[in-house]
């Protein structure tokens, strides 16, 4: 909630800036512009921007240091988020053409593999079908299960459509993933794009490919795994 008020910002300095040429023109319409005119204007106003100006930088600054205080995101840059130069590799480890087959993800944004040109069956997004909410539940129904804030958060929210909430990026480390392989296969997701290593409980997962990082500098990604779902009959 505290990120969604930043949006607010531009609005709030550009008013400040309208404000304060209004107060300029009114000033310039005055008889004279006297230099009493000047200081009663300033004791009146002054003040306020000032404290405007120095509670938005204090926001910012304070917001800088919880970012930066968060381990393995102080020095994260677009280029090290959507990491290309990472994914091109992890690319050439998968034989068919990235139009052939879709993947979901753990441990990162869709996005992440979206902007690498992978077609994702999950993701975040304000606005799609609801019935095709009700089909991406079915894959994630068992781990909804498990935490029952995390199956109202989507039941009753739903724009992350994102398969393991219980899973921390972070940590390095993961629960145990139960997914429904009969639902990834009917709705086209071939393989599984992981930033941590995962305990599947389902045997239709086999890990083939985990590709490490170059340098920090590179990807904020240590390492990208990739699970290749077996394609399930579908009944």
């Amino acid at each position: 909630m505290q990120v969604r008020f930043y949006w607010l910002l531009p609005f709030f300095w550009y008013l400040c800036f309208a404000a304060t040429f209004f107060e300029i023109y009114r000033l310039r319409t005055t008889e004279y512009l006297s230099s009493s005119v000047v200081k009663t204007w300033l004791k009146k106003n002054l003040a306020l921007y000032v404290l405007v100006f120095v509670v938005a930088v204090q926001w910012i600054i304070l917001d800088y240091k919880r970012v930066n205080a968060v381990p393995g995101i102080k020095g994260m840059t677009m280029i090290t988020f959507f990491a290309p130069n990472l994914f091109d590799r992890v690319k050439a480890t998968i034989p068919e053409n990235q139009n052939e087959y879709k993947v979901v993800t753990l441990g990162m944004y869709p996005e992440v593999a979206k902007f690498n040109g992978f077609r994702t069956a999950d993701g975040y997004s304000a606005s799609y079908s609801l019935a095709y909410k009700h089909e991406f539940r079915k894959i994630i129904a068992a781990e909804l299960a498990k935490n029952e804030k995390n199956r109202k958060y989507f039941d009753n929210w739903g724009s992350r459509m994102f398969i393991g909430r219980n899973q921390k990026a972070a940590t390095g480390k993961a629960q145990e993933l139960n997914l429904d392989c009969s639902q990834l296969t009917k709705m086209g997701v071939k393989y599984l794009i992981s930033s941590i290593p995962i305990v599947l409980k389902n045997s239709c997962f086999t890990l083939t490919s985990k590709t490490d990082r170059l340098s920090p500098e590179e990807s904020y990604w240590h390492s990208v795994y990739v699970y290749q779902i077996a394609s399930i009959p579908q009944e």
